[in-house]
Parts: structure tokens; C-alpha cells; sequence
């Protein structure tokens, strides 16, 4: 089964070619139609939109041809194929009849959709064929203006019925020019417009006979043909873009008012005998593709010459001369002009042309429209032309289902961006349509897209199942699924969901090319013939002929078929491969090799010849050639070439990957030849743990892994019973072994992303070896890096983990090691070099609280090729590029923000803008999101977005990359992701970390306290970041008790937060809901120190003010605590910090204490017995200030007592930072006597 990728994406694209001439129209402004029209633009609702229609169509009389388009189509976005067909015939039955404004327009476009769908729906054969051809005639003489998009659809009626011969004459007849002489590609590739790229000493010296001058090299030449119209300029050369010529010649009989019909996607000129008629710019024009011109010719023979400035290696147009009658005689009846072959050693005798009338390029004043442009750009591929249109649609409508499609198409499409940026702008969209609008097929097919071209390709069947359930009717969904499942070695599953696509599409064309799939996944002859026949009947363009039957006559006769084919579409890459294929199977092995190597040189960032081609070659033993063509691929392809990486494994033979491979019974008896005390009381043992990387000199890695592991315990069952795949990885062993040697092999669960070791008990073995492929780096060009790998880890035993590297000699290879590894043992073998490092009896680790990144300590390494730091922050840089431009709607936006500031007062403006990034961005991650979508959408990355913003209005403003207390400290020249991993942004000696609502200026988290940064931008340079003295956060708690006389006790405590702290209570206590807060309060500050109190009053003071303390007031009632004598009551503890319990719960620790924020809290405690009551307070320790280096922490008391009240004021100050494990000890003792101190109990004795 073929993976067709771009096929799919061009469904969607077909739907949206509106027009190729868009004539100016007027405003409609009927109501009834208003109404409609405004809400299939801003709706996000399907059903509603459907019932505007409906009602309108209902009320309105007269012309509905703009109502059942915009019905077919809302019809078709939701998969209802059917219903979408009965609309669309209804455009095309009243466009027929007579005109209306924009009926040329929506009936082209309506056969374009019946085109993209005329083989899911069951009546194909009567209803759509029988509905094109019927009215087809008629649009081609009633529209002048659509002249060539309906003879081109004539045409394409007369190939789908099989009647080529008849296609050909009506393609002459409608004027098309047949016979061209290409000439090119030479010139520059990086082209910018139409008047950039045509040098002078390339144009052609019209005194020379039209020859092209050959004194500045060999030009390439060559007669070609048009087809359908359409003619193909391309260079069999594979050259990439450039400038290129086509020369053609017309005999005029008599002199005649000729029109004639340029359509181009590229910058074009068209010149007839030496005179300009025609100038096509894409970057002057808002219709770019499409120009009519009339234009009187005299008696003769006259030279056209086509002129096309393109990127791409096969620019095409169309040229169609028809007499310009008025009133009668258009189209075939009276064709006073005839063409022939070019022939250099004609002159021009003829008069020059004369009376040139260009039609007026038309306006888009209205937004439907504005639709139609935006759809005829995506049509032609002008997509970088489509995009500031789209996104203007999207903020007027930022809800609409119709224009969000759009704009998803647009997002993917845009080849200017990069990839991995255009794909997540298309994420975004496809997410936003999947919430808002989850009954529409397109953003699963899209989403599903993104995630097979990254690898992810059990994500991708996931996304299709979901769309299922959601849009059942779309066809495409059950032969997509059905292919991811049989890539990923599913065919059980993937007949299943054919076997459902049947069901749901029975009496379509789709039936019988699902059940051919069927059939070939059983390896049946006699249904894959069946089906064959009865889709060819249905479809008689259908690339599946009788070729598909058993017998290598059958295949040659599809053989010719495609050849026959192929003449008339020499450019179609699919139908060159399908021939290919073809050519294969009928045992033409050089014609199949032929094809490949043309798809592939036409087609040069294609991996479908590529692929193809290479395995031929390796199949015939040229395994060098194989693999020198799927690198240079690899150079050209855009997304991962994880395929590519696969087929150069398999030509390799995973070289080196089993060299160093032991075996299960070898790893087994090496363990059970071992007695150590330390493999005992542990649920499992890793037995081996092992990996080879075989690293290439384009930055490519093959890695090999194989486990054997001992479960020990049930515990060990239960932890080890499913292993998850790897990401893309082939699995090559997987089963569990039972102590007599009986092992077991898991099944493959459809939806189940682990497998299960299947009958695991304690005493068996699981062994499991895959293989995984990783691309160069896109970070660092050329370069790698690979996963790190630990040989010692926490809660596992490892008895032996190894690691062998095969690099090319002289390859300078970094390690990246951390935690005493021993060096490598290093050797050459022929042209590689092998380095080994092996550990043995690695003993487990369990892991400490508020530990620090393990990755610093634990022997582990990293491998890495051309990587630098500098490398890294260039990505960084790079990323950004394409996303931080201010539009001129936020810089008016801006404007307003910073309106009560004076231009010069910087520090004023960055603080009213972060005060409203702050407050009207909802936060989400996407280093890649343009801040203009989060500008307009309200959320994503507010650090980017205040960066811009910041920048916009001229404030020096600086973006840094920080660590975090958290990261790993270990200093290095080679670049570790887990190094820096914060934005902050810095103006003036102010930093800037936009995180939290209502954050005040300034706010920094305690964990970026005291911390290196890298600036990224405007330029490098390093940094710090010092964070607030600890003296200025402090927390302030103030608590009075009052005690009655029954001992129960009246109560007042209020808390007083400042800096961080505040700031991120604040942002807590707002996501907790209002009435909830109570409880809240009640459960988290009052039940651990005041068991049974009862919440009496509750105060937030400047809950929304940032930039003040945060006060909290409590008034509470307390129940009596009876004392240890007749008598007597109790209060407390009180207010306990419970700094052993939180930081300081172990023993000992053999990673150090991380303190991860500033306490410093000062607490007042008075207790008055109203003289009813003395109070007898518990032991108080002295004053206590401990030092370790430079970390300083204490704890202060002072006491005020009298016979019956009490006042306790305490100050305690542990800053941010890490305790070593030799330190440790020191500020456990510390933390217990804290602990002491707080824990005590306050007895009440009868003061009298």
C-alpha cells in the first residue's frame, strides 16, 4: 500500500480552487443573503451555519447559487460527500442557465469539488458525470471569463471517461497552443520578483531570428507539447529554479481580433513578435495568475515567446488563442488562425500586433470575496501570497470553521518558513478547529500528517481513530488508518478498518479500491483482480488497471496503458511512479530504473523515488551507489528521513551493530557466576544493560539495545510486566524466559502502546533488543548528540551496563561524562574506531528528597559531534527569527499601552507593558508561535511576546537564557540541554519573568535566585541574576489568643506576605474558587496548628495589587484542650515550621540538601489568660546562628511574659542554596532543635 501524503493534502487544497480569473463584483446586499454569508464566515458551529442556509434558502427566491455553494461546501468540510454533491450540482445547474454575480466563479468551483469527491459518493456514473457534462457546454460559452478553467474541465470529463483521443481534439479546437520549444533554465535561483531575474545578456535578440544567444554557454532545448493545455517548461537537469523560455509560432489567415489567455503561477511575460502583451509579477498583482488580453493581428506568421521566472524546476502555463467575437461565433466555432511548429529559420514578416486591450484586474471589496482569493492563491500554490490575507480573515473571524480550514492549509504549506516552525503554526490551528469544531475531518488529517512526517507514527493512527468517531463519513480516514497500521506491521488491523471503510462506502469507486487493499494484504489473486476490473469501470483514470491481475501479460498491458498515459502527463510524479511500479511488475527492470531516476532527479527532496530506487540498486549489488543517493536525499528532504536511515541501515547490513552483542545464556551466566550481598532485597536486576551507536560522518546514529533483566519479587513483576517502545524503534527481541529455558514471546495489542511480557513471575528473565535510528542534528548541522547513558540508576541493580561507540576514524568525537566514569578503552579496527566503556556490579540508589538533578552525579555519558554552545544559541536565534515581527495592528495596539508614558521614560513603558503581558496573556508553552498569533489569540509564550513588544517601543531590552538552582552545575564547553532552560528578560539592572498573573515588576521565582545566564539577544554575552536579599521577603505572622474561662479560646492571626512569595500565593489563592476559598483556608492553614478550630471571619487584603504585601486575616474560634492535670488546659504547638520534616527527614544523605526558596519568617505569639489564667511556657533554647561556608541560617527568640499573658517573637532565616552531604549533619541538628523550639505545649494553670 502506498503512502500518499501530498495526494491527501491536495484533497483539501482542490475544494479551495475558487477561480483561476476572478471578474469584479459588487457587493451583495440582500439581506437574506447577508445573513448567511456573515455567519458561515464567523461561525464556529457547522449545524449553525447549516440552518442559516437552510432558512435561507427557504425565505430567498431567485438566485441561490451563493447559498447551495456555501452549503456544499459546509457540507464537504464535515465529510457529508453526498449532501455537498446535491449542492453543488444545484450551483452548476443554475450557473448553466444564465448569468448572476460571481456565478462563473462558484460553478468552476463547484465541478472542482465534484472532481476532489466524485469517487466516495455511490452515484458517480449517473449524477456527477452525467451533471459536468450536461451543463459543461454551457459554462464554456457563457463565461468568457472562465474560458480556460472550463475547457480544462472539459478536457478532464473527456480523460476520466477514458476518451483521450477526444480530450486531444477538444484541447485543439478550444485554442490551446500544442508546440513549444523550451529553452533554459539558466539564471539566478533566488528569486525575488519578475524584474530581478532576467539579466540582459540573457534576453532574446529578436534581429537574430528568435534565436537564443549560445555565446554564454550551451543552453539546454528542447520540443515539447502542451498538455491539457497546460505547458510544462521543466529541466531534465533537476535544476531547481531559474529563468526559462518557451517559443511557439501562429498562422494568422486573415487579420483577426485575437484574445488570448495567459495563466501562470510564476512572474511571466508573454511577447509577441518582439513587442510586450503581457507582464504576469506575483509581486505587483493580487490576481496573479490569470490575464486576458485582445489584440488585432495582421495576416502571417507571428512568434510567441513565453517568459517564466521560477524557483521551482517545472514552471508551467498555458497559452489559449480564441477569435474575440462579442456576440457569436466564441470558442470552436471559427478559429481563423492556425499553429506550427516552431522553426528558427523563420523571420517575422508580419506587421507588429496592434489595438492591445488588457482586462482590468478585478478588486476584492467584500470578505467572501477576499475567501475567493485566499482559496485561488492555495489552488495555485502562491501560498506566501494567501498568508497576510488569510490571517486578516482570521482576526476579523477568529472563531470561523471555514476560515480557520484556510488558514491550517496556508500554515502548512508555506515553504518560506521552516518546517518545524510551519508545522507547529499548523498545529496550533488544527488544535483551536478540533476544540471549537470537532465534527470536521480536516484538522485530523493534518494533525495525523504532522505526526507521521516527525516519526510519531502511533500518534498519528491515534488521531485518525479520533477523527473517525468524530467525522465518519470522510472516506479518506479508513485508507489512511489501514496504511499507518501497515507500516507499523498491523495488517490484522489494518484489513479491520478496511473491512469498516467497505461498509461505510458501499457503491462508491472507494469499495472496490478498499477491497483491492484487502485483497492484497490476504494475497489474493482472484479479488485483486475482481476489484481491479470493477474500479477501472468505475474509474477509467484510475492508476489501478488490469496490470493489478496475475500474470506478467496482464502487467504489460498496464504497462502501456500508463506509457499512454504519461504522454499526455509528463510531469505527474505519482503517475511516473505508478508506471514505475507497473514497468517492475511486467519485468521491465530498465524502464523501472529509468522512471525512478527521473522521478528522482525531478523530484529531488522526494523520499518516495528515492527510496524506491535504492532498493533496487542494493538489489542488484550497487550498494555504494544506494547509499550515496539516499545521503544526498537526506541533504534535500525536509521533516526527519527516518525512512532514508532505515534503508541505508539495511544496506549496511547494521554494520558493527552485533559485533559486541552477548548473548542471553552468556549475560545469565556471568550473573549467576556472581554472589553479592547487594542483589539481595531488590525487585529486579538488570543483568545487561547494553548499547552500541554506530555514528556516521554526516552526523547519523544507529543504535543497537539489549536487555536482560532478573525479576526478583512480585514487586519486580509488577514494576517490569510491560515494556513501552521506543519512538520509531524496530523491535528485534522481546519475551520473557523462564528458569528451564521455556520463553515467551507478547502480541502485538492494537491501540496499546507497550507490550506485555507475557506468564512473568518472580525468578524469571525478560530479554528485549531493538534498534533505533536518529537523523543529524537539526540543532547543530552535521552534528549529533546522543541520548545520555547512565551506569548507575536509581532503585535498579545493574550487574553489567556497557556502552560501545563506532565512529570513522579521525572522527573528533566529544564525551560529556559526569560522576568519575572511567576513560574508554579505545581501539581501531580498519577505517572506525571502537571505544567501550563497561561497569560492573553497579550498585542501585534510592533517591533523597529535594536532591539537586541526579545527572550531575551519577556515572553516566553523553556523546556529541560538532556541537557547540554557540551552535545551540544560534538555533535559539534562528527559531525566533521568523516569529518576533510586531504587525502594524499591535504596534497600534502598543501605542495605547504605553499612551500615559513619555517616550523617553523606558522604564515606565516596560513596566505598563509587562503589567499587560502579564494580565491579557494567558501563558502556554511554543517557542515557535509568531507573536502576532499570541498577540491577537491572547495566549501562548509571554516571554517572546514581551520581548517584541519591548522592542517595538524602542526600550533596550535584552533576552537571556538562565539555569535554574535545579540544574545540572557541572561546568562544560559542550552543550547540555538540561543546562539553561529559562528565558528571562532583562532592561535596565531589571529582570523580567512574566510567569504569574498580576506579578509585580520585577518578580523573579526563587529557584532563578543567585543564577548564570547566557543573552541571546540583540547579541551574546553572559550574565547573573542576584535575586532580592533575603531580608527583603520577609513573611510577617502575627497571632493573638484570648482565653476564656471554660479554657476555650477567641482568636486573631494575620499573615503578611511580600516578594515572591506573595506574588505566587496571589496567583494561587485566584485559581482556588470563591466559594471554596473557606475551606481552603480552614483545611491548609488552621487544621495542622489549631485542630478543631471554626473559621469565624475571613479578609484578603490586595488580593490585585501586585505590588503590595498580601495580607490575610483570620478570626477563629478554638475548642478547650484539657491539660495533664485536673484543671488545667493546653494550647499548642503553634505555628510550627516543620523544618526537620520538610527538609531534613534523612538521616544522612549522600546527595546534597537542596533549598529551593528564601524563608525568612518572623512570628509573633501573644496569649493572654484575661488574669483568669497563668500561663506556663515550654524550654526555650537561646539564640542560634549556625555557619556553614557561606551559607548562614538561624532561628532568634525573645520572650515577654508576665503571670497571665505571654508574648513569643520568633525569627527564623534559612536562604536558598545546597547543603553538602558533610554539612549535612550540622543543619539537621539545627533544624531539629527549630523543630524542638516550635513543638512546645503552653500549659494553662488557674492564675489564682
Amino acid at each position: 500500500m502506498k503512502t500518499k501524503i501530498q495526494k491527501i493534502l491536495l484533497i483539501f487544497a482542490v475544494i479551495c480552487c475558487w477561480a483561476t480569473c476572478v471578474k469584479k463584483t459588487s457587493t451583495i446586499k440582500n439581506e437574506v443573503l447577508q445573513g448567511p454569508i456573515q455567519i458561515y464566515l464567523k461561525d464556529k458551529d457547522i449545524s449553525t451555519i447549516k440552518k442559516s442556509i437552510e432558512d435561507a434558502l427557504q425565505t430567498r427566491k431567485g438566485d441561490n447559487l451563493v447559498l447551495y455553494y456555501l452549503k456544499g461546501d459546509i457540507n464537504y468540510l464535515e465529510g457529508d460527500f453526498e449532501s455537498a454533491a446535491e449542492s453543488f450540482f444545484k450551483v452548476i445547474d443554475l450557473a448553466s442557465k444564465g448569468k448572476t454575480p460571481k456565478s462563473s466563479i462558484l460553478s468552476y468551483l463547484s465541478i472542482s469539488a465534484l472532481n476532489s469527491i466524485w469517487n466516495y459518493i455511490p452515484y458517480f456514473n449517473e449524477k456527477i458525470e452525467e451533471s459536468i457534462e450536461r451543463n459543461i457546454d454551457g459554462l464554456y460559452r457563457n463565461y468568457d471569463d472562465a474560458y480556460f478553467s472550463f475547457l480544462t474541465q472539459k478536457i478532464n470529463l473527456l480523460r476520466r471517461k477514458g476518451m483521450f483521443e477526444e480530450a486531444k481534439k477538444a484541447e485543439i479546437d478550444g485554442g490551446c497552443i500544442q508546440n513549444w520549444v523550451k529553452v533554459g533554465p539558466f539564471g539566478k535561483t533566488d528569486l525575488l520578483g519578475f524584474d530581478t531575474v532576467f539579466p540582459p545578456e540573457v534576453e532574446v535578440p529578436w534581429k537574430k531570428a528568435y534565436q537564443i544567444d549560445e555565446s554564454k554557454g550551451k543552453l539546454y532545448t528542447q520540443k515539447t507539447k502542451s498538455n491539457s493545455c497546460w505547458t510544462y517548461l521543466g529541466s531534465e537537469t533537476g535544476n531547481k529554479g531559474g529563468t526559462f523560455y518557451g517559443i511557439s509560432t501562429v498562422n494568422i489567415g486573415k487579420e483577426t481580433k485575437i484574445a488570448l489567455k495567459l495563466t501562470s503561477f510564476d512572474p511571466t511575460m508573454l511577447q509577441i513578435d518582439g513587442t510586450e502583451i503581457i507582464k504576469i509579477d506575483r509581486r505587483n498583482n493580487i490576481y496573479p495568475n490569470s490575464f486576458t488580453v485582445k489584440v488585432t493581428l495582421s495576416e502571417g506568421i507571428h512568434f510567441l515567446l513565453v517568459k517564466i521566472s521560477s524557483r521551482n524546476s517545472s514552471p508551467q502555463f498555458s497559452l489559449i488563442l480564441k477569435e474575440s467575437a462579442e456576440e457569436e461565433n466564441r470558442g470552436i466555432n471559427s478559429k481563423p488562425f492556425s499553429f506550427i511548429d516552431y522553426d528558427p529559420s523563420f523571420l517575422p514578416v508580419a506587421p507588429p500586433p496592434e489595438n492591445i486591450e488588457i482586462e482590468a484586474l478585478p478588486d476584492a471589496t467584500d470578505d467572501l470575496t477576499k475567501i475567493l482569493v485566499v482559496d485561488m492563491h492555495i489552488a495555485l500554490g502562491s501560498i506566501p501570497l494567501a498568508k497576510p490575507l488569510i490571517d486578516e480573515l482570521a482576526k476579523k473571524y477568529p472563531h470561523s470553521i471555514t476560515i480557520k480550514s484556510r488558514q491550517l492549509f496556508v500554515n502548512a504549506m508555506d515553504a518560506t518558513v521552516p518546517f518545524n516552525l510551519r508545522i507547529n503554526r499548523a498545529k496550533l490551528v488544527c488544535l483551536d478547529l478540533i476544540k471549537e469544531s470537532p465534527q470536521i475531518w480536516i484538522p485530523y488529517l493534518y494533525m495525523s500528517l504532522f505526526e507521521e512526517q516527525i516519526g510519531r507514527i502511533e500518534n498519528a493512527a491515534q488521531i485518525i481513530e479520533e477523527g473517525m468517531r468524530a467525522s465518519p463519513k470522510y472516506p479518506a480516514f479508513y485508507e489512511r488508518l489501514a496504511d499507518i497500521y501497515q507500516n507499523l506491521g498491523w495488517n490484522g488491523e489494518a484489513k479491520d478498518i478496511l473491512e469498516k471503510g467497505v461498509k461505510v462506502l458501499k457503491g462508491t469507486c472507494k469499495e472496490f479500491y478498499l477491497k483491492y487493499e484487502i485483497a492484497e494484504i490476504l494475497n489474493s489473486q482472484d479479488d485483486m483482480e475482481k476489484n481491479a476490473e470493477m474500479l477501472h469501470s468505475c474509474d477509467a483514470t484510475s492508476r489501478i488497471y488490469d496490470g493489478i491481475l496475475s500474470g506478467r501479460e496482464k502487467w504489460d498491458k498496464a504497462k502501456q496503458v500508463m506509457l499512454k498515459l504519461m504522454e499526455d502527463n509528463p510531469e505527474d510524479r505519482w503517475l511516473t511512479y505508478d508506471t514505475a511500479l507497473t514497468s517492475f511488475k511486467s519485468g521491465d527492470f530498465e524502464l523501472y530504473e529509468k522512471l525512478l531516476r527521473k522521478l528522482n532527479s525531478k523530484e529531488q527532496d522526494s523520499q518516495v523515488g528515492a527510496l524506491k530506487l535504492a532498493d533496487f540498486l542494493f538489489k542488484k549489488g550497487k550498494n555504494a551507489e544506494a547509499k550515496e543517493l539516499l545521503f544526498d536525499t537526506i541533504t534535500k528532504t525536509e521533516g526527519p528521513p527516518v525512512l532514508l536511515y532505515k534503508k541505508i541501515a539495511e544496506i549496511d547490513g547494521y554494520q558493527y551493530l552485533f559485533h559486541f552483542r552477548r548473548s542471553f545464556e552468556e549475560a545469565v551466566a556471568s550473573f549467576n557466576s556472581t554472589r553479592s550481598t547487594q542483589y539481595q532485597n531488590t525487585p529486579s536486576i538488570e543483568v545487561l544493560d547494553h548499547v552500541t551507536h554506530r555514528i556516521f560522518e554526516d552526523g547519523s546514529a544507529i543504535s543497537r539495545y539489549h536487555s536482560v533483566r532478573k525479576i526478583v519479587t512480585r514487586e519486580g513483576v509488577e514494576k517490569n510486566g510491560e515494556f513501552t517502545v521506543p519512538e520509531g524503534a524496530v523491535i528485534l527481541k522481546i519475551r520473557t524466559v523462564k528458569p528451564d529455558g521455556t520463553s515467551y514471546e507478547p502480541e502485538k495489542i492494537y491501540g496499546k502502546p507497550s507490550l506485555s511480557y507475557p506468564m512473568l513471575e518472580p525468578g524469571d528473565f525478560t530479554e528485549t533488543e531493538w534498534v533505533s535510528y536518529q537523523p543529524p542534528s537539526h540543532i547543530f548541522p552535521g552534528g549529533t548528540m546522543l541520548e545520555r547513558w547512565y551506569f548507575r540508576v536509581p532503585d535498579m541493580v545493574l550487574h553489567r551496563s556497557e556502552m560501545f561507540l563506532i565512529a570513522p576514524s579521525g572522527m573528533k568525537v566529544d564525551f560529556n561524562t559526569r560522576g568519575n566514569l572511567p576513560n574508554p578503552k579505545v581501539w581501531n579496527e580498519g577505517d572506525l574506531t571502537i571505544y567501550s566503556w563497561t561497569v560492573m556490579q553497579s550498585p542501585h540508589i534510592k533517591y533523597e528528597t529535594n536532591s539537586p538533578n541526579l545527572d550531575e552525579f551519577l556515572p553516566s555519558i553523553q556523546v556529541n559531534y560538532k556541537t557547540s554552545w554557540e551552535d545551540f544559541f544560534d538555533w535559539i536565534r534562528d527559531l525566533f527569527a521568523d516569529t518576533m515581527t510586531v504587525t502594524p495592528e499591535m504596534k497600534e495596539a502598543l501605542l495605547k499601552i504605553i499612551s500615559g508614558v513619555t517616550s523617553d521614560d523606558n522604564i515606565g513603558k516596560a513596566k505598563a507593558i509587562y503589567r499587560w503581558v502579564c494580565d491579557e496573556i494567558e501563558d502556554e508553552e511554543g517557542l515557535t508561535t509568531p507573536v502576532s498569533y499570541i498577540f491577537h489569540q491572547k495566549r501562548g509564550d509571554r516571554i517572546r511576546l514581551l520581548y517584541a513588544l519591548l522592542k517595538a517601543a524602542n526600550v533596550p531590552v535584552e533576552l537571556h537564557l538562565a539555569e535554574t538552582i535545579y540544574s545540572d552545575k557541572t561546568p562544560s564547553n559542550i552543550p547540555d540541554f538540561k543546562k539553561f532552560t529559562h528565558f528571562i528578560i532583562k532592561v535596565g539592572d531589571d529582570w523580567l519573568l512574566p510567569a504569574i498573573k498580576k506579578a509585580y515588576y520585577g518578580f523573579i521565582p526563587f529557584q532563578l535566585y543567585n543564577q548564570n545566564t547566557i543573552r541571546i539577544l540583540p547579541e551574546y554575552g553572559k550574565g547573573h541574576i542576584s535575586g532580592n536579599p533575603i531580608e527583603n521577603e520577609k513573611t510577617e505572622i502575627n497571632l493573638k489568643i484570648e482565653v476564656n474561662a471554660d479554657g476555650t479560646c477567641k482568636s486573631f492571626l494575620q499573615f503578611l506576605f511580600n516578594g515572591p512569595r506573595a506574588t505566587i500565593l496571589r496567583n494561587q489563592l485566584r485559581n482556588i474558587p470563591a466559594g471554596d476559598i473557606e475551606n481552603q483556608v480552614e483545611s491548609n492553614l488552621l487544621a495542622p496548628d489549631f485542630t478543631g478550630s471554626t473559621l469565624e471571619k475571613l479578609e484578603i487584603l490586595d488580593l490585585d495589587e501586585p505590588s503590595s504585601k498580601l495580607t490575610i486575616r483570620i478570626e477563629f474560634e478554638m475548642p478547650a484542650q484539657h491539660g495533664p492535670y485536673p484543671g488545667t488546659f493546653s494550647i499548642g504547638p503553634i505555628l510550627k515550621n516543620r523544618i526537620a520534616t520538610r527538609w531534613a527527614g534523612l538521616p544522612s544523605r549522600n546527595f546534597p540538601l537542596l533549598i529551593d526558596e528564601n524563608l525568612n519568617t518572623t512570628s509573633v505569639i501573644e496569649i493572654d489568660g484575661k488574669d483568669i489564667w497563668k500561663i506556663v511556657m515550654p524550654p526555650q533554647p537561646k539564640v542560634k546562628v549556625t555557619i556553614l561556608k557561606d551559607f548562614l541560617f538561624s532561628q532568634e527568640v525573645e520572650l515577654n511574659s508576665s503571670k497571665s499573658k505571654l508574648v513569643i517573637k520568633r525569627n527564623l532565616k534559612i536562604p536558598i542554596g545546597r547543603i553538602s552531604p558533610e554539612d549535612y549533619g550540622s543543619f539537621l541538628s539545627f533544624a531539629s532543635k527549630v523543630d524542638e523550639t516550635e513543638g512546645g505545649v503552653y500549659l494553662l494553670e488557674p492564675a489564682h
